[in-house]
């Protein structure tokens, strides 16, 4: 990866987990379990799903690619994908292995393993040797995309889930403590 790709992955990384913890600051446990209407998710449910799908796409990334010509990268999609992780006007269905099903007793369980995940993705982006354009991954929504792509959405993915637990926080029946 070449030095503006991995300073811009760093960056995004940072971006994403700060927008994650400013957006669970001061959450109590009874507040990260409401659920503001049936069917919606926690603030804990949102921070399940982070980690879980964060995992997959580094799996993804680190042991699921495979080959591709990098002169073929579709570098526009980038900026699509900048914009689209961050734009919650567009909604998606998580896929049935990344939606939440209490896999973490409390938050600060959830959030510890969301933090152990960011220091593994920069680490990673530190120290990849790789060309991530030079191999594609296969995303359970929106198909082919290269590996650098499949990091921009790891980095960037705890950002809009972070404006939902700012709408659940909105919520009027949200706890006081």
């Amino acid at each position: 990866m070449n030095v503006a790709e991995r300073a811009q992955l760093l960056a995004k990384i940072e971006e994403g987990s700060t927008a994650l913890r400013q957006a669970v600051a001061g959450v109590s446990e009874p507040q990260a379990d409401f659920h503001p209407s049936a069917g919606s998710w926690s603030i804990r449910d949102c921070v399940e799903h982070l980690v879980v799908t964060e995992d997959v796409l580094f799996g993804m990334v680190t042991k699921g690619r495979t080959p591709a010509d990098p002169a073929a990268a579709v570098l526009e999609r980038d900026g699509l994908i900048i914009r689209g992780m961050v734009n919650r006007g567009r909604k998606f269905e998580a896929p049935e292995r990344a939606r939440p099903d209490g896999r973490f007793h409390s938050l600060s369980e959830a959030l510890g393993r969301f933090e152990r995940n960011r220091r593994r993705a920069t680490e990673y982006t530190q120290s990849c040797p790789d060309n991530m354009r030079a191999f594609n991954v296969n995303h359970p929504v929106i198909g082919a995309i290269d590996c650098y792509q499949c990091l921009l959405m790891l980095a960037l993915h705890p950002a809009r889930h972070a404006q939902q637990i700012q709408e659940v926080r909105a919520h009027p029946g949200y706890p006081k403590s």
